[in-house]
Formats: C-alpha cells, sequence, structure tokens
C-alpha cells in the first residue's frame, strides 16, 4: 500500500468502528482492494482513499445516534446517515489537506464520502467499488456475526436476507461484487452449520 494512504489511514483512525462495528473499515478496505484487483478502470487513488474515509463522520455524531441500530423510523436513519456523510466530508477534507492529497483526487474521494450511505446510483467506478464494499461488510465474518449480535436474530434470518439482497436491482453495483457476496455467504452457510452443532 502507498505510504500516502498509511497516513491518511493513521489520522483516520481515531474517528474507524465507532458504531460497535470493530473492523469494519479494514473489512471494507480489503474488499476495495479486491474489487480493484478484478475491476481495472477504477483508480486506485480515489477508491482506496474513500474507504478509509467513508465512515469517519461517525465520530462527530452523539454515541446514542450512531448507534448500529440506534435509529426508530426510516426518516430518523436517513437524517443521521446524512449527518454522518457531511461530517466526514469536513473531517476527510482535512485529513486529506494534512497530507497534501492532491486535490482533485481529495475532491473526487469526497464526492464518494458525500452520498455514500445515501445516493441513489452510482457515478463513477470507483464510487461503485466503495459503496459496493461497504455493503461486501455486511457479507463478511465480522459483519454477519456483528448484525447477529446487535439485532438479536436467528443466523438464517440474516442469510436469507443478504442472500435476497444479491440480484436485488440496485443493491450492488458491479457483477464483481455480486460475486465476492455469494461467496462470503458460502462460508457463513458454513459456519452456520458450526454454530448450530
Amino acid at each position: 500500500m502507498k505510504e500516502i494512504f498509511r497516513k491518511i489511514w493513521e489520522l483516520a483512525l481515531r474517528y474507524q468502528d465507532l458504531r460497535d462495528d470493530e473492523g469494519h473499515v479494514k473489512t471494507v478496505l480489503r474488499f476495495v482492494i479486491k474489487l480493484l484487483s478484478l475491476i481495472k478502470a477504477a483508480n486506485p487513488d480515489i477508491a482506496i482513499a474513500a474507504a478509509i474515509l467513508h465512515d469517519i463522520g461517525w465520530a462527530k455524531i452523539p454515541k446514542k445516534i450512531r448507534a448500529y441500530a440506534g435509529a426508530k423510523t426510516p426518516e430518523e436513519d436517513k437524517t443521521r446517515r446524512l449527518w454522518h456523510e457531511a461530517e466526514g466530508v469536513k473531517e476527510g477534507r482535512k485529513i486529506l489537506n494534512k497530507v497534501g492529497y492532491d486535490k482533485d483526487l481529495s475532491e473526487q474521494v469526497l464526492k464518494i464520502v458525500d452520498g455514500h450511505d445515501t445516493r441513489k446510483g452510482t457515478f463513477s467506478i470507483e464510487d461503485s467499488v466503495v459503496r459496493d464494499s461497504d455493503k461486501l461488510w455486511r457479507f463478511s465474518n465480522k459483519g454477519f456475526w456483528t448484525a447477529i449480535r446487535i439485532l438479536k436474530m436467528p443466523p438464517e434470518q440474516e442469510y436469507n436476507k443478504l442472500k435476497r439482497q444479491i440480484d436485488e436491482e440496485g443493491f450492488f453495483f458491479t457483477e464483481e461484487a455480486r460475486v465476492l457476496a455469494r461467496e462470503e455467504l458460502e462460508k457463513r452457510k458454513k459456519e452456520m452449520i458450526k454454530w448450530v452443532r
């Protein structure tokens, strides 16, 4: 990984994983790197920086509001997601300026951060890669079992929901992410079998 990404990571570290989702950003970053290896048209200088910064805005939201399952209505959920996106842009701009990141690249990175949870559709292949990777967290070992623990649901229920979402129109933007999601779900299926024994 480029040294500048390490600098961005170090500056963003104190803002990461504050929603009872330990490992979220590392997992998203791992999926971004995997998708970048499959989608050569995507610019790593945009996608990797956006992945590192995408959720730092949660650190500026009161703990009670940022809770993983804290919203009581869809409207409340959207409001807090918009809030964390806006805060993420503010903090992300400070970090990118501090490391001397290219201005044009910075604007593209921040455009991804601003709307990554709420925007309909996608505006670039890098936006697609980051947002697909963010969703792939749910299919990962950490993401799947975090949801089970926090939402107190049977693993089969979460598994079936994720299985349906793979092919839902507009859920994933790349076919490569769908393939990874199916691979991850197959691993979760094996874990569930062990879990019920």
